[in-house]
């Protein structure tokens, strides 16, 4: 499997969540992905997507999906930073 198929991978299994790394590799299996557990380690440690968290992977995309922020900006300060 290539390093982008293994990526995608990851990505559908892990979702917006945090998945424990004991339950990966079942995950993955239950999914139909055959992955190496050195592919999986591969992949994680090499591609900034994906995040550790204790003992769990992220999957940064996924975590950050729909969150949107809001800044309230003072007219007067933004004034004096564009002068």
């Amino acid at each position: 499997m290539s390093d982008k198929d293994a990526g995608a991978a990851l990505a559908e299994v892990i979702g917006g969540g945090v998945v424990p790394r004991s339950e990966l590799r079942d995950r993955l299996a239950e999914a139909g992905y055959r992955i190496s557990a050195n592919d999986v380690d591969r992949r994680i440690q090499m591609d900034p997507r994906f995040l550790e968290l204790g003992d769990g992977i992220g999957y940064i995309p996924g975590l950050t999906e729909g969150v949107a922020f809001s800044l309230w900006i003072d007219p007067a300060t933004a004034a004096e930073a564009t002068s």
